[in-house]
């Protein structure tokens, strides 16, 4: 049995690792690949584990950051050596936030808006009640001792300096000190949020508790403020060329005194530079990062089904490389020549059968037409990364000649979810997808939807915290709503749900999790048909979304009529509506699998006949007994892993005037007929 379920992923995870394209170089490749290359792309690009794709691509996103001017860029790539490296799998980060609340989908928990309280699991820093526990007791020292202690208060202060110089960490110091200290008056009846969990009893989980919820380190009035502010700037000026966020660590050491001497309006001037500082901050990040996000995201649940059974293992090779790079007529050749070497030769092992596209614009996108829900009156626009499809079809050519499956996903917005596609139906998603009728290799093509929501537009914001404002008396302050900073909705595509389904499908093991008989040792799913004979039920996604069941009228117009991997809610269960290959139509019932099917077969064929020799195909065709074709076709096709199933045959014909050979598979009762020629090589 060969792995039929190795892929491959078109898309950046980090510039600074190995990619596909800059392996093979124009000296190493000329039509094919060695061994000793194909052992590198191995090394550098194959992963059979989300924990090995972390590992071994450490997707990060790179920050300049200028607090001194208020100025902040993100890149995927290097920014120079002042740059900071943000992890994107950090423990607390946002990402892991993400993932949690998957898998309480999944388990069907019913969650408490919770991602407001996520402003600082963005860029994910240590807790600020260190610097704060340090800031008072060495207020506190100071008052007490004086200048006696004078030189230990210097070293410690600079010890407090030069720990935390770091500009996301002071800002979100900044403002969560600033905001308690205000409003420390104030009954604030904060609840803690959390998660719940239906056990037979209502309990509910604390996911976290929002830092801005927690004690306020106010230090107090009774203090030597001026001492303890003669510290600071002497400190700050000795210091000053050694330290990058000097002003940030200034107002943040400062904020007693500045509260002491009832500075409110340079208080509230700060709070205010300050968050508007860290709102830019953080829309660009989003910018830069959701992308990768989702990608990570997609990448997690494409191994998510087969985890925890032994057996064909998923393979993706992370080709690390962008559909745009594909422009480059070099660049396809080199892609041209790693298929070539992995797909056309008689040794398998490194044959790639499936490929992921995800994030392809849309017309909406190109367009510019920016149709906004009530809701989002006053949200900003944010434009992300997209694969054109300009370059997509350019992937697809290529990926197509070399009999790969490429599931396709368009961009994870809100057009292209379940709550976009139950209102307005399949129009839109037709359009989008229409560039691709003429397109050759519309067999191997699976374009795959709704994409799934994990944090829906509608709850896609950041509460920063209170707006305030310095009351009529001059002397108070008062909070006036919540400033909240709206993002795009975050999800997983469908390609990559779809993708790790087929490829989990792939391994009998896996079926015999789903099927109690019926699974064929040693036989790959290559002919496993999703939407038939009650196998919609058994192998499903635990992905769940804002999914709602589709009307019956719109559950029948996907029935008939939509091409690709076409997921839907029923009883309960994500399952997948249809498996079809894009040229799917009336006269051409040709699902994935058949497609599959055949390709497997003539790739056993070639194994057999050593290339395609007319001799050892003619004998590969004789049923002698405990012969392949003779299993084949004596097996129980009732078997959901049968390589022919009833009423299917394969069959061959040679032509000698031009060494040609031509398969014709035969499927069922449909009078489908699928036919590949290949070359055959002379005795």
């Amino acid at each position: 049995m060969v792995q039929t379920n190795r892929s491959i992923l078109l898309e950046v995870i980090n510039p600074e690792k190995a990619d596909l394209l800059t392996i093979i170089t124009e000296e190493n490749a000329k039509e094919s690949l060695s061994d000793e290359q194909l052992a590198r792309i191995h090394e550098k690009l194959t992963v059979s584990s989300f924990s090995e794709f972390i590992t071994k691509f450490a997707p990060t996103v790179k920050m300049m950051l200028n607090t001194e001017q208020k100025q902040v860029a993100f890149s995927l790539g290097h920014m120079g050596d002042a740059q900071e490296v943000i992890e994107l799998n950090h423990p607390d980060s946002l990402f892991n936030s993400l993932m949690y609340l998957i898998e309480s989908k999944k388990h069907k928990r019913y969650l408490l808006t919770e991602f407001e309280d996520m402003m600082e699991n963005v860029i994910p820093r240590r807790s600020s009640d260190l610097f704060f526990d340090e800031r008072g007791q060495l207020i506190s020292d100071i008052t007490a001792n004086g200048p006696a202690e004078h030189g230990s208060h210097v070293r410690r202060m600079k010890k407090l300096l030069h720990g935390y110089d770091d500009g996301i960490y002071l800002l979100i110091a900044f403002l969560k000190n600033v905001e308690a200290i205000l409003l420390r008056g104030m009954e604030d009846g904060f609840v803690n949020r959390g998660i719940i969990e239906d056990h037979d009893q209502l309990q509910i989980k604390v996911l976290k508790t929002a830092e801005r919820y927690q004690k306020e380190f106010y230090v107090g009035d009774h203090f030597d403020a001026e001492e303890y502010s003669a510290i600071v700037e002497e400190c700050l000026e000795s210091e000053k060329s050694m330290l990058r966020n000097s002003t940030l660590l200034r107002d943040c050491l400062l904020l007693p005194v500045y509260v002491k001497e009832r500075r409110l309006e340079l208080l509230l001037q700060k709070q205010k530079e300050y968050m508007d500082f860290y709102v830019l901050l953080l829309k660009r990040f989003w910018i830069t990062s959701k992308p990768l996000l989702e990608t990570l995201l997609g990448v997690w649940n494409f191994f998510a089904p087969h985890y925890g059974v032994e057996g064909m293992n998923p393979v993706l090779v992370v080709a690390n490389f962008a559909p745009a790079d594909l422009m480059e007529v070099k660049n396809r050749e080199r892609l041209d020549i790693y298929l070539n070497s992995v797909n056309s030769k008689t040794f398998q092992d490194n044959t790639i059968w499936y490929a992921i596209l995800p994030n392809m614009v849309t017309n909406t996108e190109i367009q510019g037409r920016n149709v906004r829900e009530r809701f989002r009156s006053q949200r900003e626009q944010y434009a992300f990364r997209r694969n054109g499809t300009e370059e997509i079809v350019l992937a697809l050519e290529i990926l197509a000649r070399y009999k790969v499956q490429t599931f396709l996903s368009l961009s994870l917005t809100k057009e292209n979810t379940f709550t976009a596609i139950a209102r307005t139906g399949l129009d839109r998603l037709n359009e989008n997808l229409a560039i691709f009728d003429k397109l050759d290799g519309t067999d191997y093509l699976i374009p795959c939807f709704p994409n799934f929501v994990v944090v829906s537009e509608e709850e896609a914001c950041l509460n920063m915290g209170n707006n305030l404002v310095l009351c009529e008396d001059g002397k108070t302050i008062k909070a006036e709503g919540n400033r909240l900073l709206w993002l795009d909705e975050i999800g997983v595509e469908a390609c990559y749900i779809a993708a790790g389904l087929f490829a989990a499908c792939q391994d009998p093991n896996y079926l015999k999790t789903k099927f109690k008989r019926g699974v064929l040792e040693n036989t790959p799913g290559v002919a496993y048909r999703f939407s038939e004979g009650g196998h919609q039920m058994a192998t499903t996604t635990a992905m769940l979304s804002e999914t709602i069941d589709f009307t019956e009228e719109l559950a029948e117009e996907i029935h008939k009529h939509s091409r690709g991997v076409a997921f839907g809610q029923k009883s309960g269960k994500m399952i997948i509506l249809t498996d079809r290959a894009y040229s799917y139509g009336s006269g051409n019932p040709l699902l994935a699998s058949m497609v599959q099917t055949l390709s497997y077969v003539e790739r056993v064929i070639q194994f057999e006949s050593q290339d395609y020799k007319k001799k050892l195909i003619s004998q590969f065709f004789q049923r002698r007994p405990g012969s392949l074709i003779s299993q084949w076709y004596t097996a129980d096709h009732t078997f959901v892993n049968a390589i022919i199933k009833e009423n299917e045959s394969i069959e061959y014909q040679i032509d000698e005037n031009d060494d040609r050979c031509t398969f014709t598979m035969s499927f069922n009762n449909k009078e489908l007929v699928r036919r590949e020629t290949v070359a055959m090589f002379k005795e």
